[in-house]
């Protein structure tokens, strides 16, 4: 009985180059500490012939670096909580006293918390030399609308989650929002100039 399993695992062998349930070794990673840079581009901003008289600051990721070691994870977080106190009612009612009644006021206020900012978290894995990035990576962006008045603003997020192949020390799109531009567009809204563009870049200092 040992020698036909013998036999049987040799032609295995012979046939598929490998004896079954042997489990070849990833091969080793390069010990090297990558950086990781993101930043949002505006596409028509920098086109020939475009003109922007104003931006919406408030729509755009915040540049970011990071650095992590090869086949690692990192978790860059940049958040704040912004605490906002407002009305929630008023009321008033009359008080009797010797000299005659007056009226007094109720005030009911509320405090209330909201985020903003940024985090990143990524995973690079680089094979070396020439060949390109694996790259995982999550952004998540919280911001806080302005807003007046009575009612409380608007609390905005935005995430963008993938696992992209991205060639060494070159910017590549992972998102992008918007239309295309044109050369030669004039406006007065930096939102309709062109797409937003969230870009990410690895480099093996």
């Amino acid at each position: 009985m040992k020698t036909a399993l013998s036999v049987v695992l040799c032609l295995a062998a012979l046939l598929f180059g490998t004896v079954p349930g042997a489990h070849a070794a990833a091969p080793a990673l390069p010990g090297r500490d990558l950086t990781v840079e993101l930043r949002q581009f505006e596409e028509g901003r920098d086109a020939p012939g475009s003109y922007s008289a104003g931006r919406d600051a408030g729509r755009e990721w915040e540049p970011q670096t990071v650095q992590v070691r090869n086949g690692e994870k990192a978790m860059l977080r940049m958040n704040d909580a912004i605490p906002m106190q407002w009305t929630q009612s008023v009321s008033t009612q009359s008080l009797t006293n010797g000299a005659g009644s007056s009226p007094q006021a109720s005030v009911s206020n509320a405090l209330v918390w909201f985020d903003a900012g940024q985090s990143v978290s990524v995973q690079a894995k680089w094979a070396g030399g020439n060949k390109p990035v694996v790259l995982v990576i999550e952004v998540q962006r919280a911001a806080v609308d302005s807003s007046t008045g009575a009612v409380l603003p608007t609390q905005a997020r935005n995430t963008v989650s993938t696992t992209v192949t991205v060639p060494l020390a070159e910017w590549v799109t992972i998102a992008s929002t918007g239309r295309a531009a044109k050369a030669g567009v004039y406006s007065s809204d930096a939102g309709v100039l062109g797409r937003r563009l969230l870009q990410v870049r690895v480099m093996a200092p």
